[in-house]
């Protein structure tokens, strides 16, 4: 049995939270890894920090650190971000280690992906009991990651969806974090040409812009560059 801890006596715990010993680290890390499961953070992301990224990622990372850093500012004006780019230029590991850095800090955060969310939420239809709801869930979350938008077609009833989604984030000064396989010009024609006029298209475009700080990915596709 080890040396006993003087400021804790080897309970884990001192008057700031948790001890600097080894059994306050233990503790520490554990309650990290029970935060990243409840926000529904993917197992392959849970690893992801800032100082394990693809250098290809270095550009983009300086800034999301500087919005992780920065991130209680961020808060007051509801300023979340938008990473834009091709399939696999490391958008969801980038938006991912912000998330990791910000659940180390202590807020509440979620992930979401976008195409299991739209399932989740039709189910959740048949249901009668509000907090299974997972729009209700998503929209009062300090924190959303929504991941893939554009991935899948989007009826006009998910569009609508989506919008009440941004727009009580963003009436409500919540910041969220989105990863799109678009540009936004081309998000913006892709929903005109679904819906077939531009009122919700540009609605749903400029709550993507208005509080969000947009970051695009460049360079080659990450997930060839692991394999060879």
């Amino acid at each position: 049995m080890g040396e006993v801890c003087k400021k804790c006596g080897s309970t884990g715990w001192d008057d700031s939270g948790f001890c600097s010993c080894e059994v306050g680290k233990r503790y520490a890390a554990e309650r990290f890894r029970e935060r990243q499961i409840e926000a529904g953070i993917p197992p392959r992301h849970r690893g992801v920090r800032f100082d394990n990224l693809h250098e290809q990622l270095n550009q983009p990372a300086e800034a999301a650190r500087g919005f992780a850093n920065a991130y209680q500012e961020h808060k007051k004006t509801g300023t979340g971000l938008l990473l834009s780019g091709p399939v696999g230029r490391g958008k969801t590991w980038l938006a991912c280690a912000v998330l990791n850095e910000l659940i180390a800090a202590g807020i509440t955060v979620r992930f979401i992906n976008v195409n299991d969310f739209f399932t989740d939420y039709h189910a959740s239809l048949k249901m009668e009991r509000r907090y299974a709801d997972p729009l209700f869930k998503a929209q009062g979350v300090e924190l959303l990651l929504m991941d893939d938008l554009g991935k899948e077609n989007l009826s006009e009833a998910k569009l609508k969806t989506l919008y009440a989604l941004l727009n009580h984030r963003y009436d409500n000064l919540r910041p969220t974090i989105i990863t799109a396989n678009l540009p936004l010009k081309d998000v913006y024609v892709a929903l005109y040409r679904l819906l077939g006029e531009d009122t919700t298209a540009e609605a749903i475009t400029s709550r993507l812009t208005q509080c969000n700080k947009v970051l695009y990915c460049r360079g080659k596709d990450l997930r060839t560059i692991r394999k060879g």
